[in-house]
């Protein structure tokens, strides 16, 4: 077996990122032109990505979110306020974590208090960012609501 140097697969993978990030610059679609409106992107990739989400989540890539998909929601945990529309459902790769964004047109402090007054054990926290959110403890899962620009976004992780 071969055997390489820190440093060469280090150089090897800083080559690749370089090529990958000016091979991402290039464009077979002249139809998204800078400072179009991001709801194009979910176009470009071939979903159906609404709107509103591309504006909350740019990253989106997929318009078939569904909430069963998260597997670690607390039974009694409350549906997110009226209007707020689920743009993605994810987790982490060893499964620890997961989450669901939503696109809502509330305030931060609208959804914080919405999911204040209605989640089972809530109470008032900072993200690891300092930012305001509401977080509690139930069925064994920790839950914590952050609010975005144009949404928000629910994590649950075992307890």
């Amino acid at each position: 077996m071969y055997r390489t140097r820190p440093t060469t697969r280090r150089a090897l993978a800083g080559a690749l990122l370089g090529t990958a990030l000016l091979l991402s610059a290039c464009s077979a679609d002249d139809d998204v032109a800078a400072g179009e409106d991001t709801a194009a992107l979910g176009d470009v990739a071939g979903a159906d990505v609404p709107e509103e989400c591309t504006a909350a989540f740019p990253l989106t890539v997929t318009g078939d979110a569904d909430i069963a998909d998260v597997e670690s929601v607390p039974a009694d945990f409350p549906p997110p306020p009226d209007g707020a529309t689920l743009c993605e459902t994810g987790g982490t790769a060893d499964g620890g974590q997961e989450y669901a964004n939503y696109a809502s047109g509330l305030g931060a402090e609208e959804v914080l208090a919405h999911y204040e007054s209605a989640a089972p054990g809530a109470e008032r926290t900072e993200t690891g960012l300092g930012e305001p959110a509401v977080s509690g403890t139930a069925g064994g899962v920790f839950w914590q609501v952050e609010p975005v620009d144009g949404g928000f976004r629910l994590v649950f992780a075992a307890a």
